[in-house]
């Protein structure tokens, strides 16, 4: 997902025909949120339930028999899973008015090279006829941390043509990375920066399209996913007590291609 992918583009594409190239892989969040929740009924001050009131942590409320006062402190919870899926973080962008509201929009991934270099890609809100949405200031992905493991193969053959003065590339080869990552969430469901952690499993594959009327092999992003995610949700309110245990997995689909020529 985060985009080291397409490391040797550059190079293996002649300038003279370089194009502009997105990749869009559409995104699948699985992570939940676990916490805990309250759980006893709201007393008043003589033991007596509130009614119509939200459950509560604790209760302290004092008796009297006999001359005899019984002072009573209870305190209880329960352990409460939340779902945190595309729908839900849409509904969230909703909420901070990033969009309308939901309808025919997804969740994706986007990535560009061009001559100056390749960036890092964001994450995206897409819609077939309205303009895409960037998210990356809510969410966003970080993948320049210590620990990777790759396999590579990949082959280059030039063919070079000295009557016509032409030359063509035919590239093919393929990558698999395994790297630290860091998942940070902004402002998603109101509550304070959360940072996670996970072990993103990347891939690349060969894409070969038309440039100016030749045939160019590029290295695209391949499906990939992230697992092992982990971390703590930065929330502590009336109706959660301390922080939260992330955990889930996001995955990319295969990219989908564009490429459109640019003038050097």
């Amino acid at each position: 997902m985060t985009q080291k992918l397409l490391a040797t583009f550059v190079s293996l594409v002649p300038v003279t025909s370089f194009a502009q190239f997105t990749a869009t892989q559409a995104v699948t969040f699985a992570v939940t949120e676990t916490f805990s929740a309250p759980a006893l009924p709201a007393k008043n001050a003589s033991g007596a339930i509130v009614a119509n009131s939200p459950l509560v942590f604790e209760n302290e409320f004092s008796t009297t028999r006999s001359s005899v006062t019984t002072s009573t402190y209870e305190y209880g919870s329960k352990m409460f899973t939340a779902r945190i899926s595309n729908r839900e973080i849409l509904l969230a962008l909703v909420d901070e008015k990033v969009i309308d509201n939901i309808t025919g929009y997804s969740l994706a991934f986007v990535s560009s090279v061009s001559v100056n270099g390749i960036d890092d890609g964001k994450l995206m809100c897409v819609h077939k006829t309205r303009p895409s949405v960037d998210v990356s200031a809510y969410i966003s992905f970080h993948s320049e941390l210590e620990g990777e493991a790759t396999t590579s193969i990949t082959t280059k053959i030039t063919t070079e043509n000295s009557t016509t003065a032409t030359s063509s590339n035919r590239i093919s080869g393929s990558l698999s990375r395994r790297e630290r990552i860091e998942i940070s969430f902004f402002k998603i469901d109101d509550s304070e920066h959360r940072v996670l952690l996970g072990i993103n499993n990347s891939t690349e594959r060969t894409h070969t399209a038309l440039v100016s009327g030749a045939s160019r092999t590029v290295f695209v992003p391949g499906a990939s996913s992230i697992t092992n995610i982990s971390g703590s949700s930065g929330d502590n309110s009336s109706e959660r007590s301390g922080y939260g245990l992330m955990e889930g997995r996001i995955t990319a689909a295969n990219s989908v291609v564009t490429l459109t020529p640019v003038t050097p």
